[in-house]
């Protein structure tokens, strides 16, 4: 089944000026993505307290990775990187500095296209997270908000640092994906501190509630309801027909998943956006 929404239906992105919080329209043509050849390690054995943005932040030294993605059930990981050179130097460490029991390989079934360096809201891993590697351990948070605020409206900012690690990374969130395009085009390799940073999108946390962008002005309560109740029971759901957005409560986050695999799997393309929403989100959503 379909969203309530034609995917080819093309309406204004809207974003937030840095300098007011305003809302603004900006009407912009639809976005082709580029993709270029990736190169693939698959780690096996993953332990459970390993993040994707963990498993960035320790390869991102030997190498530019595109994107790092996890299996459903957390065992094994993906990391893509954008040269072969970057790749075996990557493997060669990971001999001496994965942990214990976590062992990874080159794979090849996972050396295909993947996106390239058109960074906007079709980039197929587009989310209102952005990543922030290589930061100075010197960073606050409060650093953090006054030097991407102007980009717009900022949900929440962690820090994290790996074990053993000398920098640390970080997570902010935005409240609309567009901030986050803006901001990797704009402060990619900036120093802050006395580090470049390196930015890229990142992964929301997985909750029970999601947000689906890009719907039609007039998208009723009942027909969000009704697409999303085939994932599960849903317990509440908000629309906001000013800038064509929804969040949706369903009953369990496993009920969450699998709308939002789905919902990314059949939108590839078109306007329609899913992500997940924490706490944070939610509160400036309503």
């Amino acid at each position: 089944d379909a969203l309530p929404i034609s995917l080819t239906h093309a309406r204004p992105s809207r974003s937030l000026s840095p300098e007011s919080g305003s809302v603004e329209n900006k009407a912009h043509p639809e976005s082709t993505v580029q993709l270029q050849k990736c190169y693939c390690i698959k780690v096996h054995n993953v332990a459970p307290s390993v993040t994707d943005n963990g498993l960035r932040e320790r390869f991102q030294q030997y190498g530019t990775i595109a994107f790092v993605e996890m299996d459903e059930d957390h065992n094994s990981a993906y990391i893509y990187f954008r040269h072969l050179a970057d790749r075996e130097k990557a493997l060669v460490a990971a001999e001496r500095t994965l942990d214990q029991g976590m062992t990874a390989i080159a794979w090849e079934g996972g050396s295909a296209a993947c996106p390239g360096h058109d960074i906007s809201e079709a980039h197929p891993k587009a989310s209102r997270t952005l990543f922030i590697g290589n930061l100075d351990k010197t960073v606050s948070r409060k650093d953090l908000r006054a030097a991407f605020q102007r980009f717009g409206k900022i949900v929440d900012v962690d820090i994290q640092r790996l074990p053993r690690a000398s920098h640390y990374y970080a997570v902010l969130q935005f409240i609309i994906v567009r901030s986050v395009c803006e901001a990797i085009i704009q402060m990619d390799g900036v120093v802050l501190g006395e580090s470049p940073i390196r930015l890229s999108f990142g992964v929301t946390g997985h909750s029970k509630c999601v947000w689906v962008r890009g719907l039609p002005d007039d998208v009723s309560y009942q027909s969000v309801m009704e697409r999303f109740k085939k994932y599960g029971p849903v317990d509440k759901v908000v629309c906001d027909s000013s800038n064509g957005s929804a969040l949706i409560l369903l009953k369990d986050v496993s009920y969450a998943r699998k709308a939002v695999a789905d919902i990314e799997r059949s939108s590839k393309g078109s306007a329609v956006k899913i992500d997940y929403a924490d706490d944070h989100f939610q509160f400036h959503f309503c």
